[in-house]
């Protein structure tokens, strides 16, 4: 990762989080999302993740910017599904 944004992350196996040594090793990751310049952000991802399911995570990672602007509301506050 390159550049500076709330949208880097990297998402870690539970075999690789209980390995101290893992545990702080970029390779041992199995997603990495990372910004390298404006508008351009780097997609990795390997087993045992699949295509779809990396995709669908780097996209909640942007819709979180998104949805700031719009109200929130506790889980008391709203009505149950019907």
């Amino acid at each position: 990762m390159r550049a500076s944004s709330s949208k880097n992350f990297l998402v870690y196996t539970a075999e690789a989080l209980r390995d101290p040594k893992r545990r702080d090793d970029a390779e041992a990751a199995v997603f990495q999302l990372g910004k390298l310049a404006p508008k351009t952000f780097a997609l990795d991802f390997r087993h045992p993740m699949s295509a779809l399911q990396a995709f669908g995570v780097a996209l909640a990672a942007f819709r979180v910017k998104h949805s700031r602007g719009v109200p929130r509301i506790s889980r008391a506050e709203a009505e149950p599904y019907k």
